[in-house]
């Protein structure tokens, strides 16, 4: 093994089995999108329909980011959201979802979420600030330790939607769309 940091962990028990440097806090990318969609899947209401906000495409463009493709004023369920988050790794989905699921439609009420959500779980070395995986406000603001995002890919794994999600094979944004129903 290569990585500067890693761990091998027992799926049952969460136990290390071998790790370095697994407790050392790193920026973290797009693996954020995993605790928003977790967010969202025990919020429910999968089927809720939702309109994309204009301020996607500033954000996205501000960022260069990885998109799913979606359209300002396009109208899509939760469910066909989280697809959009996680297959393609979709940061215009994430600012969907996160206006969507945040308090008063406040991404800064969701990204609390997120952080309350991370100390109940136990993962006191993670701190989120962008609920996509972005460097905002910079690089180092949203981080984490291999330790606990081993454990946060346990838990969310419990998660029969998530596990659906993530077990699916898309070749194109029509097949993402059909995943969802």
């Amino acid at each position: 093994v290569r990585a500067r940091w890693a761990e091998v962990a027992n799926e049952s028990t969460g136990a290390d089995l071998w790790s370095r440097s697994s407790v050392t806090e790193r920026p973290m990318g797009s693996i954020t999108k995993v605790m928003t969609a977790y967010l969202v899947i025990e919020a429910g209401h999968l089927n809720r329909v939702i309109t994309v906000p204009t301020g996607i495409t500033a954000y996205d463009d501000r960022y260069d980011a990885a998109t799913a493709g979606l359209r300002p004023g396009e109208k899509l369920t939760a469910l066909q959201l989280l697809y959009a988050l996680l297959l393609p790794s979709g940061c215009d989905a994430a600012f969907t979802l996160a206006t969507a699921y945040g308090a008063d439609g406040s991404r800064t009420a969701f990204i609390a979420q997120m952080n309350a959500t991370a100390r109940k779980f136990g993962l006191t070395k993670t701190r989120f600030s962008d609920f996509s995986g972005l460097p905002d406000p910079g690089e180092y603001s949203t981080y984490s330790t291999v330790r606990d995002l081993v454990s946060l890919g346990r838990d969310v794994m419990r998660q029969p939607v998530f596990r659906r999600i993530v077990a699916a094979e898309v070749g194109s944004a029509e097949e993402l769309v059909d995943l969802a129903y």
